[in-house]
């Protein structure tokens, strides 16, 4: 109805187990009608800002998305990027994403979002927000570049790619801090939606 009605929309999403092509897919399989430029994720954002900056990240990611990074030069990394690895998220690679920040005192962690907690099979699982955390805490305490909801920078990159103003936006979502609250405050109309993560 929204593409009908010539609404633009986009599904903002901090989705960092599947890549953009893996979601669409997913999508497709359950009903919307949607194209790969109506969904806005964080690891393309964050590649975007990678390359724009020069970083050489350690990608703490899952592995489904490190394809996503093609392109990146990873050695020697000045920074980590950080998103959910699900249980791809070892001891050792936090220990090693530690290493690449208390090595540089220079380096940037950049999460991919910042969530507590996500519902998956029923269950509810760590996200990718403790682990930031964490690694905030080390001997060099840093803040992470949040790179997804509720960042406020991630929700203005999503706003430059529809070519539309603050005011002109309404944010639907599950989550009241990451998604309506935060999207409020840039501007956005927020609506809560008692469904998925809602609780």
């Amino acid at each position: 109805r929204l593409r009908t009605a010539k609404i633009p929309f986009r599904f903002i999403t901090n989705e960092t187990q599947r890549t953009k092509a893996q979601l669409l897919s997913l999508l497709h399989r359950i009903g919307f009608d949607v194209y790969e430029n109506d969904i806005f994720m964080c690891v393309p954002a964050a590649k975007k800002l990678v390359q724009e900056f020069g970083y050489r990240p350690y990608l703490l990611v899952h592995p489904n998305v490190e394809s996503e990074f093609h392109g990146c030069d990873t050695s020697n990394p000045n920074c980590v990027v950080l998103g959910d690895a699900g249980v791809h998220m070892t001891y050792e690679r936090l220990n090693q994403a530690f290493r690449v920040l208390i090595g540089n005192p220079e380096a940037v962690l950049m999460s991919l979002g910042k969530g507590k907690f996500y519902r998956e099979h029923g269950e509810l699982v760590l996200d990718v927000g403790p682990f930031a955390v964490a690694l905030e805490a080390s001997e060099i305490p840093r803040r992470a570049i949040v790179i997804g909801k509720p960042s406020e920078q991630f929700f203005n990159m999503a706003l430059e790619d529809m070519h539309l103003r603050a005011d002109e936006v309404v944010m639907i979502g599950d989550d009241i801090s990451s998604d309506v609250v935060a999207a409020q405050s840039v501007g956005f109309r927020g609506v809560l939606v008692r469904t998925g993560k809602y609780r």
